[in-house]
């Protein structure tokens, strides 16, 4: 149970820590995608090992992060001609 608990913490810190770069409703709908692929169940929710879906939110936010990084680092920038 104690380690639940702490899955669950850190599923919550992940994404807070990804706001700036993924919206909630995003986040949400990603976990509950984590969740359906790996057979989560709430019969489950002693058991289950959450693991399997940390790793999967951890990379969707990795991918997201990358993206984001790659958009700003092609992005070219209009300069004023004075």
């Amino acid at each position: 149970m104690k380690n639940t608990l702490i899955l669950i913490t850190m599923i919550a810190s992940l994404t807070s820590t990804a706001s700036a770069s993924v919206s909630s409703k995003e986040t949400n709908a990603v976990i509950k995608e984590c969740l359906n692929e790996n057979n989560y169940s709430s019969d489950q929710f002693d058991t289950f090992d959450l693991n399997k879906v940390a790793g999967c939110l951890s990379d969707h936010l990795a991918a997201v992060a990358k993206e984001k990084r790659e958009l700003r680092k092609n992005k070219t920038y209009v300069k004023r001609a004075n």
